[in-house]
């Protein structure tokens, strides 16, 4: 593992302005757990490439899981509206979303990621959280949308179709 990081910091010394080198560092700092470190290698890959939507993900990915959700969600909404077949970038966004309490701008963000990878089991996890949201906000008749859609998908999610039954008595 050291030396592949050493090979990785001298390919972006060598090669400076190869986004993907840059990438590939951020990627083994974060495997590595130093995040913050690889915050900054992500962002130099979209300083020196700006359409390289792995570095976007990335970053979006370890904001999130620093807590630095606005962040996130500025990185994620950026890729997203540039391509919008980013469906991991939905992914992220929605759970970003989530967290922020914002649940009907994670209810549309999951969706897109499922319009373009329906068969993804995590993202029918996440819709099913936000399922989970909407019940606790009291909206009964959102959770038990997204409940049906999860269990029709996924007829196999027992506590989705438990979920709905309780909500339908």
């Amino acid at each position: 593992v050291e030396e592949a990081g050493a090979v990785c910091r001298k390919d972006a010394e060598n090669v400076p302005d190869n986004a993907q080198v840059w990438f590939n560092l951020g990627v083994l700092l974060h495997e590595r757990g130093r995040q913050d470190e690889a915050i900054d290698v992500f962002r130099k890959a979209i300083q020196v490439q700006p359409e390289y939507w792995n570095a976007y993900l990335g970053l979006g990915e370890l904001l999130e899981k620093a807590g630095r959700l606005e962040e996130a969600d500025r990185i994620l909404s950026r890729l997203v509206a540039t391509d919008a077949r980013q469906y991991d970038g939905w992914l992220f966004l929605a759970r970003v979303r989530r967290r922020l309490g914002d649940i009907s701008a994670a209810d549309r963000a999951v969706r897109k990621a499922l319009e373009g990878r329906p068969s993804r089991a995590e993202y029918w996890a996440e819709y099913f959280m936000v399922g989970k949201q909407f019940e606790d906000l009291g909206q009964a008749d959102r959770a038990m949308a997204i409940y049906r859609a999860v269990v029709g998908a996924r007829p196999q999610d027992a506590e989705a179709r438990d979920r709905l039954l309780r909500l339908s008595q």
